[in-house]
């Protein structure tokens, strides 16, 4: 007659091996998109995109920038965002610990279709963050229609 042998040791699971592996994920996902892989110096900043009834709120996060630093074009249902936000001057006697800040050219494409009223689009940079609305055409806003009986 043979035994069975039962084994009751617990596998080590991939967040023992790694106890800052979630922390570590997350500022990964956090960053990415935010640099080109071809070494050209191109950025992509943060991006909130919101479509409400009447047309499209996008707004980046791009601190330390001037109105005139930005530039922005809707072609054929794409808004592009572009501008290059330039290093701090280095000044004699500073020395930097850490430099996180995204410095150079950057590049954003928001698709939003031809559905949108060229003419109404605004911009506008106030405290560091530059807001975007882009009207819907009249006739493609939803409509609600009375169910009559």
């Amino acid at each position: 007659m043979s035994k069975q042998l039962t084994y009751r040791h617990r596998l080590p699971s991939l967040f023992d091996a790694f106890p800052a592996f979630p922390a570590d994920i997350t500022q990964l996902l956090d960053r990415f998109g935010q640099h080109d892989d071809d070494q050209t110096g191109w950025f992509a900043p943060s991006t909130n995109v919101a479509e409400t009834g009447t047309g499209y709120e996008i707004s980046l996060d791009m601190p330390g920038m001037k109105s005139e630093d930005f530039e922005v074009e809707l072609k054929e249902g794409q808004l592009w965002i572009t501008g290059e936000r330039k290093h701090e001057e280095e000044e004699e006697g500073k020395t930097w610990h850490r430099v996180e800040r995204t410095y150079g050219k950057f590049r954003r494409v928001v698709t939003l279709g031809n559905d949108v009223n060229a003419e109404g689009v605004e911009a506008n940079y106030v405290d560091g963050v530059l807001s975007i609305t882009v009207p819907k055409v009249p006739e493609t806003q939803a409509k609600k229609i009375t169910v009559k009986s």
